[in-house]
């Protein structure tokens, strides 16, 4: 809740701000998914979490700190000037966050490292929000990475999951098998997504699932095919 109410502090001319009018991201969006944002300050949220008493071996363990190097006393937090997506467990409970950089800096994306509760190749984001549609539609769309999939939420295309930067594995192959059986694998249009698409047609295979790859035309990836085209476009491809 810390990320979602600074996100809700900054004024409308904060780059955080403009970088989600960008983006084109609307407030139901930002609801549904919890995003949030974290300041520049070094220890923002290391001091929040100690005034509402929580052991600061706990936050260092769910890896949003960290200690600050041999000889300096206390503690830095690990995500700062990002915008901020809380990953989610299927129960809905945060185990992660992922922060994208607003302005200049690398990494572009900074994922949570993994934890005992947060293991990238068992978890698809997003779930917690569209489980529910992709049951109803019978079919599963799975996309790369947070903005393609809020993307496509946003535009109406409900029935999504991402994978976190890392390759489709058969544990998420067994996750997707108990909503359907009929899944999309709906990677960037580039070589490199195409490979990754092709690499996890006989991983879902073996989850004994239907996989289908859709390649978006001129090297798109899902986020920029919708904003240009609309999601009827995309529908009709698929």
């Amino acid at each position: 809740h810390y990320f979602v109410e600074q996100l809700k502090r900054q004024p409308t001319d904060h780059p955080v701000k403009k970088y989600i009018a960008k983006r084109g991201l609307s407030q139901e969006v930002i609801e549904a998914f919890q995003i949030g944002y974290t300041t520049p300050d070094w220890d923002g949220l290391v001091k929040y979490l100690e005034s509402k008493k929580v052991p600061i071996d706990l936050v260092e363990e769910a890896r949003l700190a960290k200690a600050r190097a041999t000889g300096k006393t206390g503690y830095f937090d690990l995500f700062r000037d990002r915008l901020m997506f809380p990953i989610l467990n299927p129960m809905g409970e945060p185990v992660a966050f992922g922060g994208r950089i607003i302005e200049q800096g690398e990494p572009k994306y900074l994922n949570s490292p993994e934890t005992p509760v947060f293991v990238k190749g068992k978890i698809l984001y997003g779930l917690a929000q569209t489980a529910r549609y992709i049951r109803t539609e019978d079919q599963a769309i799975v996309v790369e990475g947070y903005m393609d999939l809020i993307s496509l939420y946003q535009a109406g295309i409900r029935n999504a999951a991402a994978t976190m930067g890392t390759a489709l594995t058969s544990d998420h192959g067994k996750l997707l098998k108990r909503l359907t059986k009929n899944v999309v694998v709906l990677f960037d249009g580039d070589s490199a997504g195409q490979e990754a698409a092709e690499r996890s047609l006989p991983i879902l295979l073996a989850a004994d699932v239907h996989p289908k790859g859709l390649t978006l035309p001129g090297g798109m990836d899902p986020d920029d095919f919708v904003k240009a085209n609309g999601a009827e476009a995309l529908r009709e491809l698929m």
